[in-house]
């Protein structure tokens, strides 16, 4: 339930979606998303970097993995 509707009006627009069309929000369950990170090294490997480029970057937290 939206607590404070004055500062999010998109959300009371979503919740009266809800309520007159019964979306059904609670009933679909996400399974098989990506972790956070997990196509990192797919996508950089993509744009050229090397694996030793790619480990770097990891020590240096300028990306991560979940």
């Amino acid at each position: 339930m939206i607590t404070n509707k004055d500062n999010h009006p998109s959300l009371i627009s979503l919740e009266m979606a809800h309520n007159m069309y019964d979306l059904g929000l609670e009933n679909h369950k996400v399974s098989n998303c990506p972790e956070s990170g997990e196509h990192n090294n797919k996508f950089i490997k993509q744009l050229g970097y090397t694996e030793e480029e790619i480990l770097n970057m990891y020590k240096k937290k300028i990306i991560f993995k979940n």
